[in-house]
């Protein structure tokens, strides 16, 4: 199975998609312990939807 991945160089943020059911709301990880620029969404009965990485060159820059 290949999972998507799309990296915007102009806001250095990359996306992995792992389905293609709407979002309903995004979780923002940062403030957690990660200290991660990384946001999810999810779907309205909670269920994954894609992974936002934000600032790609610093947090993971193989990514890149």
């Amino acid at each position: 199975m290949i999972i998507p991945f799309r990296y915007d160089a102009e806001v250095d943020a990359g996306y992995i998609k792992l389905s293609d059911a709407p979002v309903d709301h995004t979780i923002d990880l940062e403030p957690t312990t990660l200290g991660l620029p990384v946001l999810i969404d999810v779907d309205s009965s909670g269920a994954l939807v894609g992974i936002e990485i934000l600032n790609v060159t610093t947090t993971a820059p193989a990514l890149a």
